[in-house]
């Protein structure tokens, strides 16, 4: 079977929303053009269309869990999922991350602004949503999920000044 971008679509997420990038288009990268040349896109694509349907079903569960405390439907941001290369390796990515092969993407709500990144993570983890990685970096969630094996990690990820180094830190 042939997959298209198309097949990212859901209900609330675009296919384009997966390709963004502020830093490619800073440096003039067209991710999506640099996504289309690997030859594996494919591949990618397969795991980009269950990341897209996970964070359609995360974005439900949120809603489950918040729209009666706040008073308003959640919607998500996706800051960044797919990362080209060149992209990924702009920003400091690890050369395996997993936003590489369109299994990962940062997000944020506006509406959970107020709300610690931290509650977040163990509202879904005590749901049971399955993930490969959630984990709290900076102002944003780092979601991943693979089509199988998931190590259902869920965590703060943080810059210890006093270590010089981002520090793992599992809820």
């Amino acid at each position: 079977m042939t997959y298209t971008i198309e097949n990212l679509q859901t209900k609330n997420f675009k296919p384009l929303d997966f390709f963004k990038s502020k830093t490619g288009d800073k440096h003039k990268i067209n991710n999506l053009e640099e996504f289309l040349k690997q030859p594996n896109h494919q591949e990618m694509l397969l795991n980009g269309i269950h990341l897209a349907n996970q964070m359609q079903k995360l974005r439900g569960l949120l809603n489950d869990i918040y729209k009666n405390k706040i008073g308003e439907e959640i919607t998500i941001v996706i800051n960044s999922a797919y990362r080209s290369p060149k992209i990924n390796n702009l920003v400091g990515g690890s050369q395996k991350s997993q936003h590489m092969q369109l299994q990962a993407c940062d997000f944020y709500s506006p509406e959970l602004e107020n709300i610690r990144l931290g509650d977040i993570l163990r509202a879904v983890k005590e749901a049971k949503f399955e993930v490969d990685q959630m984990l709290v970096e900076e102002t944003w969630i780092h979601f991943s999920c693979k089509l199988q094996n998931n190590r259902n990690m869920f965590g703060t990820y943080l810059y210890d000044a006093k270590l010089g180094k981002r520090v793992f830190k599992a809820i």
